[in-house]
């Protein structure tokens, strides 16, 4: 089932620490869920970004301060692949 996704990145940290963070990309992915991913929140999420050009692969593949946004939670790649196949991990 195709959902949406929010990557962004870290772009600054002010003097206290706090970072600060900037959409970067919005799209979909292939991803296999059950009917109510809020109720069954999963530490790891397994998919497929759809239509990823090589300018964002390189962008999303070697940039340490990645997060991606899916249903309210904050995830990081742990793999990200050429031809788009990746996993998530939660951070909370």
């Amino acid at each position: 089932m195709e959902h949406s996704l929010l990557i962004n990145w870290m772009v600054g940290v002010n003097s206290q620490g706090d970072a600060f963070r900037s959409l970067f990309h919005t799209g979909a992915a292939e991803i296999d869920l059950p009917p109510c991913p809020q109720l069954s929140p999963r530490a790891s999420i397994d998919g497929k970004l759809l239509s990823i050009s090589p300018q964002l692969f390189g962008a999303l593949k070697f940039n340490q301060d990645v997060q991606v946004m899916f249903d309210a939670r904050v995830y990081n790649f742990s793999r990200l692949e050429k031809d788009g196949n990746f996993q998530l991990l939660k951070t909370w």
